[in-house]
């Protein structure tokens, strides 16, 4: 069930989603009748060997399954969790959003640790340390085509 916030932030978990430990500026107003989750995220590679090798030895021990319905997409899914790498649907490059980021909720700062160092051991970038950034726990990289990824705890 949704609960509106009020002036600082209540902690929630609703099920795929972070919780909410930051204080709020502003009043959060509920609108409508539905609860707004995240459907899924696609991240565009130029490369889907390179990406799904990537992206599947950095999720082996998520438990997630792996769907590729054509050459242009995979899946990795589970319960409300859908992430995608996709060759771009107009044929041009694919290139990372400036300022775009996927944020991914591990539930410890070891585990935090862990899928940084295995993410750069894959070839990814590093874009942060794992370390505590404000009440997270948290690190930054970038993937094999520059799409930059947080894990947090």
């Amino acid at each position: 069930m949704y609960t509106p916030l009020h002036g600082a932030a209540r902690q929630h978990r609703w099920p795929g989603f972070l919780a909410l430990r930051t204080p709020v500026r502003k009043t959060v107003k509920h609108i409508g009748d539905c609860l707004l989750k995240m459907n899924y995220f696609v991240v565009g590679t130029n490369d889907m060997d390179a990406s799904v090798a990537f992206y599947d030895a950095l999720f082996e021990h998520a438990g997630l399954t792996r769907l590729q319905p054509n050459d242009r997409m995979t899946y990795w899914l589970k319960d409300d969790f859908a992430f995608a790498a996709a060759l771009p649907f107009d044929g041009e490059a694919a290139t990372n959003g400036n300022g775009t980021m996927v944020g991914f909720s591990l539930g410890s700062a070891a585990e935090v640790t862990r899928l940084h160092e295995k993410a750069i051991g894959l070839g990814g970038t590093c874009e942060g340390e794992p370390a505590q950034r404000g009440p997270r726990f948290s690190a930054y990289v970038r993937d094999l085509d520059r799409n930059k990824l947080c894990f947090s705890d």
